[in-house]
């Protein structure tokens, strides 16, 4: 029974939060603007310190996916996660990659990438 008590009282981790300010170049995409797409993204990995760019495909509009970037992390206020921190992609080679595995995924793929603070 010791064992069982000294479980139940480990304190539970939380995800890795980024203070403020938010780092250079980035931005927050609010949970609800991101309510609007599949629960799961897809991910295009890219050997980079970010790792990984996420596309999200819209529930009811087929063919239209949304680049919000590069992800960095989740956006915390008070103790709840609000939103998640996106870097925008900048560089053309970086968007034709994420434009090629798209396509992959949806042959008539409508893509659109962020902008900066959007």
């Amino acid at each position: 029974m010791p064992l069982l008590r000294r479980f139940m009282r480990r304190k539970k981790e939380t995800p890795e939060t980024h203070p403020q300010p938010l780092p250079p170049g980035t931005y927050v995409l609010s949970l609800e603007v991101k309510s609007d797409y599949h629960d799961v993204p897809f991910h295009v990995f890219y050997p980079t310190p970010f790792d990984k760019i996420t596309v999200l495909k819209h529930r009811q509009r087929a063919h239209y996916w949304f680049v919000p970037g590069w992800y960095i992390g989740p956006f915390e206020e008070g103790g709840v996660i609000r939103g998640q921190i996106y870097k925008p992609l900048v560089e053309d080679k970086d968007k034709e990659f994420v434009l090629y595995h798209v396509r992959t995924q949806d042959r008539d793929a409508n893509v659109h990438f962020s902008v900066e603070g959007t």
